[in-house]
C-alpha cells in the first residue's frame, strides 16, 4: 500500500511538473497569423472581429476526429457568455490545420457555428510554433499585443474559463464581483432512454432544468461523450424559481460506443 501511494503521488507530481514546464514555455510568446492563411465562413453575415483587448486563440490540428474533439457547440456557448459577461472585451480566433475547406465548412454548418475561422492548409502556422498535440495546450489567452498570458482550453475545463474571465475582468479594471455565485438546480427527468436512435437520423430529447436556489442560474457547459450529440439551450440566466428546457440532439453517423 505504501508503494502504491508513493507511485500515485509520484505520477501526480510528474504531471504537474510537465504542465508547469509547458505553460512556462508558452507564456509571453507572440502569435501572429501569416497573411497567407485563408479566412473562411459558412455564412456571409458572419460575426466580425471587434477591437478587443483580449483574444482566445485556438489551434486545431488534423490528428484524429476534428469534429469530435472540437465540440463547437461548447464554443458557441462560451462566445455567447462572453458577450453577456464581458462585452467588447474578447475575440475568439480559431485556426484549423486542414486540407479540406469543404469538410471544415460542413462541420461549421452542422454545429451552427457562425464565426469565421482560419484554415491552415499547408501547416504553416504549426511549422512556426510547433503546437502541442495535447488539446489542453492548443488554446491560449492573448493580450492586445498578441502575447500569450494564459494557457488552457476553457471548452474542456470550466475552471480554465473562470480563470480567463477573472483575468480579463481584472485587466479591464471593472468593479464587479467575479466570484462564482452558487445556486441549486434540479433536472427532470434525471434519466432518459433513447429507444429509437437510428443511423443518420436525428433524435431529439428535451430535459427541464429548474432553478431551486436564490440566485440566477447560468448554464455555460453541458458535456457529452461524442461529437454526434449536440445539446442546445438558452444562454440567458434562469431566474430563481423558474425553469427552462434544453434539447439534446443525437445524429448517429456510424456504429460506435458513446
Amino acid at each position: 500500500m505504501l508503494i502504491l501511494v508513493t507511485i500515485i503521488g509520484s505520477c501526480r507530481n510528474q504531471r504537474f511538473s510537465d504542465t508547469e514546464k509547458i505553460v512556462k514555455e508558452w507564456i509571453g510568446r507572440e502569435i501572429i497569423l501569416p497573411s497567407s492563411i485563408q479566412e473562411i465562413s459558412r455564412v456571409q453575415d458572419t460575426c466580425k472581429y471587434i477591437n478587443a483587448p483580449y483574444k482566445i486563440f485556438v489551434y486545431i490540428d488534423s490528428i484524429g476526429c476534428t469534429s469530435c474533439k472540437l465540440q463547437l457547440y461548447k464554443w458557441n456557448t462560451l462566445i455567447k457568455n462572453a458577450s453577456i459577461l464581458m462585452p467588447d472585451s474578447i475575440n475568439f480566433i480559431f485556426c484549423f490545420q486542414s486540407k479540406s475547406e469543404k469538410e471544415l465548412l460542413n462541420i461549421l454548418k452542422r454545429d451552427n457555428f457562425n464565426n469565421s475561422v482560419f484554415i491552415d492548409k499547408e501547416s504553416k502556422l504549426d511549422s512556426i510554433y510547433h503546437f502541442s498535440r495535447d488539446l489542453n495546450y492548443q488554446c491560449f489567452l492573448l493580450n492586445k499585443e498578441n502575447e500569450i498570458v494564459l494557457v488552457g482550453n476553457p471548452a474542456l475545463n470550466p475552471q480554465i474559463w473562470d480563470l480567463y474571465r477573472k483575468f480579463i475582468v481584472k485587466g479591464e479594471k471593472k468593479k464587479e464581483n467575479v466570484q462564482a455565485v452558487r445556486t441549486i438546480a434540479k433536472i427532470e427527468p434525471e434519466i432518459v432512454e433513447v429507444n429509437d436512435l437510428k443511423l443518420k437520423k436525428e433524435s431529439i430529447i428535451e430535459i427541464t432544468i429548474i432553478n431551486m436556489g436564490n440566485a440566477p442560474l447560468l448554464i455555460y457547459d453541458i458535456t457529452t461523450s461524442c461529437g454526434c450529440t449536440i445539446p442546445e439551450w438558452d444562454s440567458h440566466p434562469v431566474p430563481k424559481g423558474e425553469k427552462k428546457i434544453y434539447q439534446n440532439k443525437s445524429n448517429a453517423r456510424g456504429s460506435r460506443i458513446f
